[in-house]
């Protein structure tokens, strides 16, 4: 059974490489692309899943705003599963500081990619204390475009999503910086697991895919 993984912003199909997925399980990895001008969640989401593969039951495992991204595509087509790592369910799991800076359009600010591309801000706010780690992440943020960025602090700012799906089972770390747990309901806890967890701690994580696909079975 195929399972598609989508990554975080500023991340790419590394991030999934320390986790353990059963073995009757083929994982797909679906890469970011660049939005278009004025393009909405939507409207991405339905370019973003045009190779995923409808005949078979699909399963979507989402980081951070992977997570977001899997819940859009869900709406698009008929999904099974829908696992969250480091991710929020809806929109009331958004912190109020993201809303009130989506409303005063922070997310716009010309140079708010160098901020976010600080290295120390960065380690801090995904948790990342390993030299690698960091390596890895300042890589990635440095390839990030302005618009790809700006365009999705937006998305996640202005996000509208009510209900928690019912497909919908969530991992989340009680250190996460970037979606703090006591706004969140997850179903999976992770103690100490910081917004990058999925690497930091890979094997907590895997146990808990783990047990969500064995449901399924």
């Amino acid at each position: 059974m195929p399972i598609y993984c989508i990554s975080g912003l500023g991340a790419d199909k590394q991030a999934f490489d320390k986790l353990n997925f059963p073995i009757n399980y083929e994982v797909h990895f679906i890469d970011w692309i660049e939005p278009v001008q004025h393009e909405t969640l939507a409207q991405y989401a339905k370019r973003m899943a045009k190779d995923i593969d409808q005949t078979q039951e699909i399963l979507l495992v989402g980081l951070s705003f992977g997570g977001i991204m899997s819940i859009e595509i869900a709406k698009l087509m008929k999904v099974k599963k829908i696992i969250l790592i480091s991710s929020i369910s809806n929109d009331s799991e958004l912190p109020m500081y993201y809303k009130i800076a989506g409303f005063l359009h922070v997310q716009k600010i010309p140079d708010l990619g160098k901020l976010l591309r600080n290295k120390l801000l960065a380690s801090k706010l995904f948790g990342v204390k390993e030299s690698k780690l960091k390596e890895y992440l300042f890589d990635r943020m440095s390839k990030t475009t302005d618009n790809y960025l700006q365009w999705s602090l937006d998305q996640i700012a202005n996000w509208r999503q009510k209900e928690k799906m019912p497909q919908v089972a969530h991992i989340h770390g009680t250190a996460d910086l970037i979606f703090p747990i006591s706004n969140c309901k997850p179903d999976y806890i992770i103690q100490n697991g910081g917004h990058f967890m999925i690497v930091t701690h890979a094997k907590s994580v895997s146990n808990c895919i783990q047990k969500i696909l064995a449901t399924l079975s």
